[in-house]
């Protein structure tokens, strides 16, 4: 049961470090979608983003704590401990993978406006077009 609060820490660890890496490189994009993004919603996902992290954090400790309870022979309440630290952090995964899931709809939803943008020909431009066939 050592082995399986370990990884239960293990696995929190994984998550709290994505999660940071997801908003460190994902967030700081001076696109001008992320930009918007952040300026709507920026507290609130402070507050998300944190969530899966403290999460995170939270059942790494609860992993380690529950491994130390096992080592020193309280499996129950290591058990537990365990039971409520993977309950966390499976919160924490959902959490992740749907900021994560959004993100990639607001970068898409970019992408979409710039490849849009990049089809449509300015109106001048248009005008002079008409007049050479014209001429």
């Amino acid at each position: 049961m050592i082995m399986v609060a370990v990884g239960i820490a293990s696995t929190a660890a994984v998550v709290a470090g994505f999660a940071g890496v997801v908003v460190a490189y994902g967030m700081s994009s001076d696109r001008p979608v992320i930009i918007r993004f952040r300026y709507d919603v920026g507290p609130t996902l402070k507050k998300n983003w944190m969530s899966v992290i403290g999460g995170s954090f939270a059942s790494a400790f609860g992993g380690l704590t529950g491994a130390a309870l096992f080592a020193a022979a309280l499996g129950a309440i290591g058990t537990w401990i365990c039971i409520a630290a993977s309950a966390v952090l499976l919160h924490s995964v959902g959490r992740c993978l749907f900021l994560f899931s959004l993100l990639l709809d607001v970068i898409a939803a970019g992408d979409e406006r710039d490849r849009s943008t990049e089809r449509t020909v300015p109106v001048d431009q248009a005008v002079g077009v008409v007049k050479r066939m014209a001429g």
